[in-house]
């Protein structure tokens, strides 16, 4: 009577070892890692990651509702997108919008945004594949100036 229940326990435990080590490679699939091996305690947060690993660009917390951006490679809220419940989905500045889109791309060369802590594009911003920067406008990130050699001393206004 009791063997289905043991195997279906079985099933879900295999399940998520499964989707752990498809997601093990990322920051947040480490993050998680870390949060399992700590004692349950209701209400704790528990990132949501991307099946790369990545942080998934909205997080939501399941115990106060409340919803955020995050700059998806690091984790980190992104300033002021906070939204309570029940008031929707936030959105999302576009710089972490096109890091989001960059890192589903598993691509050498792709060129991943620098995004500061309220979402905006970093003035500076540089391809490390090619080492090249340039400067940015900090809203749409568009170049303001030509590439040049990145030897850290590129200054923008």
């Amino acid at each position: 009577m009791f063997a289905p229940r043991t195997l279906i326990l079985g099933i879900t435990t295999a399940t998520l070892l499964l989707t752990t080590s498809a997601q093990a490679s990322g920051p947040c699939a480490k993050a998680v890692e870390e949060t399992a091996d700590q004692p349950p305690m209701p209400g704790r947060f528990v990132p949501q990651c991307t099946e790369n690993g990545q942080y998934k660009l909205v997080q939501f917390h399941g115990s106060t509702g409340y919803s955020w951006c995050v700059n998806p490679s690091t984790g980190a809220k992104v300033e002021g997108t906070e939204v309570a419940p029940g008031k929707g989905t936030p959105t999302c500045p576009v710089c972490v919008e096109q890091l989001a889109s960059s890192l589903e791309k598993t691509l050498v060369g792709v060129y991943r945004p620098q995004c500061s802590a309220d979402g905006t594009f970093q003035k500076v911003q540089y391809n490390a594949s090619t080492n090249m920067a340039w400067c940015a406008d900090t809203k749409t990130g568009k170049k303001l100036t030509k590439p040049v050699r990145n030897d850290g001393k590129l200054t923008c206004r």
